[in-house]
């Protein structure tokens, strides 16, 4: 079983390209996917309400959907409980809100809204961290709240302290979209262990097979492969009977799939990024160069 626990679904204003239900469903459909983790791009950028009741409409027709609920932006204080209770009454699996948003994290608003969605029992979820310091400020402040934290759409550049936050704290996880570097995966699994990092892929806003191939070109053993792409998303949800199943009647891996056409890469760097450690694959490509 292949979840992919990053989609966004809605439209984006910049993007002409369609970035909704039927091109979700159509790249799961190409690649193998059987689950998604989806949540609205409305409600994660404009109207919490709106874009939930949008996403959960869409989402009880399909059981491969699995929604999350948004919990911001524009969505009160003291709207906060009755919009919880509507993705819990919508089969919601977990809550997300963007990580990096108008309030600051030391907001008694922001606080409040945080500890509300944790007393839900549902995981939570922060997309789309960009800015140093928003992964550590998050994980510290939820660290005593009894949930499970995902950090879905990291940026690439944050994975030092990906690894840190890791090290640190057991409640959290991270996904692999964005960590597009060779061996960043190898690097998140050493230090958050092979339960702790889950497949995403940003899709459809980003196609699904780069973000698969990356998990499968890691030098990892194939049953930690397995767990990143389905049964570590069923345990951050909670789902540990299932889990446990899939993991007794292991999957074969797809195969890593290419376009037919030769590629012109136009986008490539030597050597080492700050803030980013280096791999054996790294260190092998700075003394080649």
């Amino acid at each position: 079983m292949i979840i992919d626990a990053y989609s966004l679904v809605g439209g984006i204003p910049i993007r002409s390209a369609q970035t909704d239900f039927p091109q979700l469903l159509s790249e799961m459909e190409s690649t193998g996917v059987n689950h998604v983790m989806a949540s609205s791009l409305k409600a994660i950028h404009a109207d919490a309400r709106k874009g939930n009741q949008y996403l959960f409409a869409h989402a009880s027709d399909d059981p491969r959907v699995l929604p999350v609920g948004a919990i911001a932006p524009l969505a009160g204080s003291n709207d906060i409980e009755e919009i919880i209770t509507e993705c819990i009454d919508n089969n919601a699996v977990a809550l997300a809100f963007p990580a990096e948003q108008s309030l600051s994290f030391s907001s008694l608003v922001f606080q409040k809204t945080i500890r509300t969605a944790a007393n839900s029992k549902l995981p939570l979820i922060a997309y789309g961290a960009t800015k140093s310091g928003t992964p550590s400020q998050l994980a510290k402040f939820t660290s005593n709240l009894g949930c499970r934290l995902l950090f879905s759409g990291t940026i690439y550049f944050l994975l030092d302290e990906l690894m840190a936050v890791l090290d640190g704290f057991d409640h959290v996880y991270s996904d692999t979209s964005w960590q597009t570097t060779p061996g960043a995966i190898e690097l998140l699994v050493e230090h958050g262990g092979s339960e702790r990092v889950l497949f995403g892929s940003g899709c459809p806003v980003r196609p699904i097979r780069p973000a698969l191939n990356t998990v499968l070109d890691t030098d990892l053993e194939n049953k930690v492969k397995r767990n990143i792409l389905g049964s570590n998303a069923l345990r951050f949800l909670g789902r540990t009977s299932d889990a446990d199943r899939i993991d007794s009647n292991p999957m074969e891996l797809p195969q890593i799939k290419v376009p037919s056409t030769a590629p012109i890469d136009v986008h490539n760097h030597f050597g080492s990024i700050p803030g980013v450690s280096a791999t054996v694959r790294d260190i092998d490509a700075i003394q080649l160069f």
